[in-house]
């Protein structure tokens, strides 16, 4: 089993993208990581110039983050950008409040994301759902009910750490449970009240435990990610390198 790449969630350095996009790249490099997963968009940066850059740099895109809309909507323009690059599944990030209210809604939504799936493998493509707190929060198992609704085939999961500890749950755990169904993670740290994001090793988050059962379950990538950062978000990203180290990931 070839081991998993390490890379950053590019909303990490949004602002850095959206400023220089291929120089935002370069620095992520520079500093260990040897992937990227997009979020949303390239920011005005050309397609192919992004490819070149991606390849001169040693980078890997095996993801990208692209909203339900887009997905529903537009499939076949996200296949293009995302597949030209190299990635091999695309994410659903997030969905809006509306969608996750009622007492269906989460068998509602695993019904759109098993037909998105569907069409991402007829295309050679595969589909990832990215967690919040919200899927898990007051004991119900939002991300089982959306699972049961699909195939390994048509959707697997994207698991975020923190966000699972922050409904109250044990990431490790979680990921022994759901492991077949895992096969991204975003590694992210914090304290939970009152709520903070930190660099990874500086929060709550136990990352020994979930890196070991991620590796057990035979993920392919982990992402760092800091939704928000207090301060320079690349120096936060060194830490969170510095922390991958001491951990044997990086």
């Amino acid at each position: 089993m070839p081991a998993p790449v390490v890379g950053v969630q590019l909303y990490t350095v949004r602002t850095a993208c959206r400023e220089d996009f291929l120089g935002t790249l370069r620095r992520v490099r520079a500093l260990g990581y040897s992937a990227v997963e997009g979020f949303w968009s390239l920011h005005g940066a050309d397609p192919s110039e992004t490819r070149r850059t991606l390849d001169a740099e040693g980078l890997a895109m095996p993801s990208a983050h692209v909203d339900l809309d887009t997905l529903e909507r537009r499939l076949d323009e996200a296949v293009a950008l995302w597949g030209g690059l190299g990635c091999r599944t695309l994410v659903c990030p997030w969905v809006d409040e509306a969608t996750r209210t009622g007492d269906d809604a989460w068998e509602r939504l695993g019904d759109r994301l098993d037909s998105i799936g569907e069409l991402l493998r007829s295309q050679g493509l595969r589909f990832a759902y990215h967690n919040h707190d919200f899927e898990l929060a007051g004991g119900v198992d939002g991300l089982g009910r959306i699972l049961a609704r699909s195939t390994p085939e048509r959707l697997s999961l994207e698991l975020d750490v923190f966000w699972v500890r922050h409904a109250g749950r044990d990431p490790a755990a979680y990921l022994r449970e759901k492991g077949d169904r895992v096969h991204l993670v975003h590694l992210k740290d914090g304290r939970h009240q009152p709520l903070e994001h930190t660099p990874l090793g500086e929060g709550e988050v136990d990352l020994r435990a979930a890196i070991d059962a991620a590796s057990a379950a035979g993920v392919e990538a982990f992402y760092v990610e800091q939704d928000e950062c207090d301060g320079d978000p690349f120096e936060a990203l060194r830490r969170s390198a510095a922390a991958l180290v001491r951990l044997g990931l990086l």
